[in-house]
């Protein structure tokens, strides 16, 4: 674990508490613990004995509950308290939410920060990270019991949160290095606030949400200095006693402050605990064991970009390569945006057909020379126009099925609907040509859709198989429909995708996120794996992560998945091609390699990466860098 849950279950009022009271509490709390990851709890006098009693009756074989009890009522404990009493604000904010905002809770929820401090230096679980949970948390969020997505992605980040050493870059920003000191997470609803200066004191300000924040070690006791430096004078100037949220919101804008918490934008729902997502990756670049760039055949205003190959034996000539290396016509800008080299703007794809024999695979920066760009005129489609913004066949995925080489792709001018579509095909390398090309009609089971990309195709026993989406996990086959508007018509044969297979994931991140495919997939350990990606909505420059998945073939469903890491950047990082390869770098063929005799320790993952859609890249990682978990899931 990486970090510790901390949270406070004691009384903020003068007088005792109800049994009742303590009942209802227990029952909010209760979430909390059954997450089971490790929680540090600070106890007020007169809840200490119910608690130990609810942990012990509740949680016997626990390991995870830490608890903290006060030695003296926590008006008398805090030593926030003290200032504030010492600081003697007189009066409260005019914007209140009676009966819940009394004098005595407002001076409570800056104790947040004090008790983090405490668990920093007591550090139970040694972990490096602590993160701030209101006991009452589970208000805001859904019922675990009907949706609990919150908790598992509290579950999820509590296991595998990394920190980050930098910021993602922005639209207006590149990225900018995270001090250790400043390296705290905090929610808000307000992403541009504007203040008056009278805003700190009349009313409460939701730049922060407040139940919520997850901090580095340093960036706690960095917040507890800025309190022990800066709260006093801050309640002595105002005389109002605030909420802990109106005192970050100040201090925040502060230009004498050097204080710039990791803010995201969320709300009093689930949204809260929605850590952003770079601060769980780490890059893997580092542990890289083999990098080569490829190259290819020059397309004046173009860059070459993702990569796809296929492997198979030849009865001539042995075993091939063939690779498909798709060209565009824009660059990406530091900003996420792109410039085109187009006189209408038009986004324009083209290909390029090589193919590599099993003696010169390991060079892939001499394949430029034997580099024929592929005809997109002999696919039997209707030409379209040559005005449309998308034009062109993209993310050409090979595969090798029925003894020849076929792909699916994306194209919009070529779906005859304006919009994303599928299409399926003969590869002809020795033409460098596509043919045979017809447009997949999506799942009738799924109805209409708008955009399609990212099918993947897997071909397993001499059988097809596409994956269509990934949560649900949905399998489809291929089928021939006629169709036609009336008797009178001549039926038109369409190619329809038909869901044979379907699995509702409940692992957070997949419910979370729109996963994607990219690479095709290889055997492995009597699964199939490959590499699947997500974006994160909003961003700009977009951001790309990954993970590894494997699929049971046998029951056609997800199995297993890493933790999601990015290669290099924050940025646009595509692939679509993954091979295996032993230690000696040599490339293994389609057979499984654990069934080849070959160990985990024996093997490394080879990724054609394209960063910002350009310059695409072999880059390999030992196979043991790799720890999957199991995916919960409900057929």
């Amino acid at each position: 674990m990486s970090t510790t849950l901390c949270t406070s279950f004691v009384n903020y009022y003068k007088t005792s508490l109800e049994p009742s009271t303590i009942q209802l509490r227990l029952k909010r709390l209760k979430p909390l613990l059954d997450l089971d990851v490790p929680i540090c709890i600070f106890v007020g006098i007169e809840s200490t004995i119910p608690l130990q009693s609810y942990v012990e009756n509740h949680y016997p074989d626990a390991n995870h509950i830490h608890l903290i009890p006060l030695k003296k009522h926590l008006l008398e404990y805090s030593f926030l308290f003290q200032e504030i009493a010492r600081a003697q604000p007189q009066k409260m904010p005019k914007d209140l939410s009676p009966p819940k905002d009394t004098y005595d809770y407002m001076c409570f929820l800056h104790t947040k920060v004090e008790f983090l401090k405490q668990a920093v230096e007591a550090n139970p679980f040694d972990t490096p990270y602590y993160t701030w949970v209101d006991h009452n948390i589970s208000q805001m969020l859904s019922d675990p019991e009907k949706n609990n997505l919150a908790y598992e992605t509290t579950k999820d980040f509590s296991k595998r949160l990394i920190g980050a050493t930098k910021m993602p870059p922005t639209e207006f920003l590149p990225s900018q290095h995270v001090s250790p000191s400043h390296e705290i997470y905090i929610p808000g609803c307000w992403k541009d606030p504007h203040y008056e200066p009278t805003d700190f004191y009349d009313k409460v300000l939701w730049r922060f949400c407040g139940g919520f924040l997850c901090a580095r070690k340093e960036a706690v006791h960095y917040l507890w200095n800025l309190y022990m430096n800066h709260f006093y004078s801050f309640l002595k100037e105002g005389k109002t006693m605030v909420w802990d949220v109106n005192f970050w919101a100040w201090m925040e804008q502060n230009p004498n402050i050097d204080w710039n918490p990791i803010w995201y934008e969320a709300d009093h729902n689930d949204s809260i605990v929605n850590i952003p997502m770079f601060a769980q990756c780490q890059s893997i670049l580092s542990t890289c064991s083999r990098s080569r760039s490829i190259q290819s055949k020059y397309i004046p205003y173009f860059n070459h970009s993702a990569v796809s190959m296929v492997t198979f034996k030849n009865a001539s000539q042995g075993m091939q390569h063939v690779m498909n290396i798709r060209h565009v016509n824009y660059t990406y800008l530091p900003s996420g945006h792109c410039t085109i080299d187009h006189p209408e703007r038009a986004t324009c794809s083209r290909n390029v057909c090589t193919t590599v024999d099993h003696e010169h695979f390991y060079v892939p920066h001499n394949i430029g020379k034997t580099c024929f760009e592929v005809d997109e005129t002999q696919m039997g489609l209707p030409v379209p126009g040559s005005s449309h913004v998308f034009q062109g066949i993209e993310d050409i995925r090979l595969f090798y099925h029925q003894h020849r080489v076929q792909f699916l792709a994306t194209t919009v001018n070529y779906s005859d609907c304006d919009t994303n579509r599928i299409v399926i095909g003969d590869y002809d390398y020795h033409g460098h040509a596509l043919r045979h090309v017809r447009v997949i009609h999506p799942p009738i089971q799924i109805g209409k859709s708008n955009r399609e990309k990212n099918w993947i195709p897997i071909v397993h026993e001499q059988q097809f198989y596409i994956v269509y989406s990934w949560n649900p996990f949905r399998v489809g086959v291929l089928e021939k429909v006629q169709l036609t508007e009336n008797e009178d018509e001549m039926a038109e044969e369409q190619v329809v995708m038909r869901i044979q297979y379907e699995q509702k994931i409940l692992s957070s991140l997949f419910r979370q996120y729109e996963i994607r495919g990219s690479t095709n997939f290889v055997p492995y350990g009597g699964k199939l794996l490959g590499l699947v990606h997500f974006t994160i909505p909003g961003t700009l420059p977009k951001q790309y992560y990954h993970m590894l998945v494997k699929i049971d073939p046998h029951e056609w469903r997800l199995v297993e998945y890493t933790q999601p890491f990015y290669f290099d950047t924050y940025g646009v990082e595509f692939c679509i091609q993954m091979n295996i390869f032993d230690r000696k770098e040599e490339f293994v063929y389609m057979e499984d390699p654990i069934d080849l005799g070959k160990t985990s320790e024996e093997l490394f993952f080879g990724f054609y990466l394209s960063r910002q859609d350009r310059n695409p890249h072999q880059i390999c990682f030992h196979a043991e860098s790799f720890v999957f978990e199991l995916i919960e899931s409900v057929r």
